[in-house]
């Protein structure tokens, strides 16, 4: 069957349809694959499209690769920096220390319980 045979299949069983919900979900899978999708935007944001198209244009951008191989400096920066750190176990922690230690605490228990794990550090 060619693509244009499919088509008329599709529009002659559509056109029987009489399901409001099916037809709307036919229509969401249609609409994502629609080419002339046209996308609503505020003045703010194609101004900052407008910004973006500038700084390409400008050569103001990193490449993927970039952005990957910076990012993957920067673990192994931390990562040295944390070898000489003390770093937390399960062992380390004690929920009954916590509760009690949160107790007069005027925050979240998580936030107290960040503060004892520093505090200890």
């Amino acid at each position: 069957m060619t693509t244009a045979e499919l088509k008329k299949v599709l529009i002659r069983k559509i056109a029987g349809i009489d399901d409001e919900e099916f037809l709307n979900a036919l229509k969401t899978i249609i609409d994502s694959k629609s080419e002339s999708t046209i996308y609503k935007t505020t003045p703010e944001q194609r101004m900052k499209i407008m910004e973006g198209q500038a700084q390409i244009a400008n050569g103001e951008y990193l490449t993927n690769e970039k952005v990957e191989k910076d990012t993957d400096n920067w673990i192994t920066s931390v990562d040295e920096k944390s070898e000489n750190t003390k770093r937390l176990t399960i062992k380390d922690f004690s929920f009954i220390k916590s509760r009690e230690r949160s107790k007069r605490y005027k925050g979240s228990l998580s936030d107290a319980v960040i503060e004892d794990r520093r505090a200890e550090l």
